[in-house]
């Protein structure tokens, strides 16, 4: 169990408290291999809107995780704007900003479309392309998108060249995700795996994020 408290020192009421439970073992007793279940409880408050949210993250196979949050927008103070549903729809553009963007044919003449590729200073090699995908019938605000991301580590940094047996046990691991929105969902489903060991790496995760309001009489 963590419990987790935060405040902003810049924004005198903006804060946060964060309750985690993670269970470390599986049912033989053993230490999981993969990402263990969790349950996150936290309460936001501040400028952004109050709000509370429930995560929780499940291994149903070893080689496949399932992540849900819901966070529903409070009114602490009763100072929320259009009785809670501003909060919402800042939300619901939040989760809609998440999802790449449909390349314009402007965006492929000017080569929007390449990979954006970065280095760190710690020789961490990272290249992310994405777009989105053309809404088949008539826009009604929903939106999706494929993301397509490779990391490896260069035997470069800044603080000098990297031993030779730590490049040769580094793995050049891709990251594929298809994400969308719905009214105030946002759903994802990502396969991570390392070209050097697709077989033993391969892990899918299902997401889905939802935001509601509390009613109002």
């Amino acid at each position: 169990m963590t419990l987790r408290a935060e405040k902003d020192i810049l924004i005198p009421n903006d804060n946060a408290i964060q309750l985690s439970l993670k269970k470390r073992l599986d049912s033989n007793n053993e230490p999981y291999l993969s990402i263990p279940p969790s349950l996150t409880l936290r309460v936001d408050s501040g400028v952004a809107g109050d709000s509370a949210s429930v995560a929780i993250r499940t291994p149903i196979h070893p080689r496949l995780d399932i992540v849900s949050k819901t966070t529903v927008m409070l009114d602490l103070d009763g100072h929320n704007d259009l009785d809670g549903i501003g909060p919402v729809i800042k939300q619901r553009e939040s989760f809609a900003s998440q999802v790449p963007k449909v390349l314009s044919r402007e965006d492929w003449e000017t080569g929007s479309w390449l990979p954006d590729v970065k280095l760190s200073p710690t020789g961490w090699l990272a290249a992310r392309t994405e777009a989105g995908i053309p809404p088949i019938s008539a826009p009604s605000g929903n939106k999706s998108g494929i993301r397509l991301s490779v990391n490896r580590q260069v035997p470069w940094s800044m603080w000098g060249a990297h031993d030779d047996d730590e490049i040769e046990e580094s793995n050049t691991w891709i990251r594929l995700e298809v994400c969308g929105t719905s009214e105030n969902n946002f759903y994802s489903a990502s396969v991570d795996a390392a070209l050097e060991r697709l077989v033993n790496s391969l892990r899918i995760t299902l997401a889905h994020e939802k935001v509601v309001g509390l009613p109002t009489y």
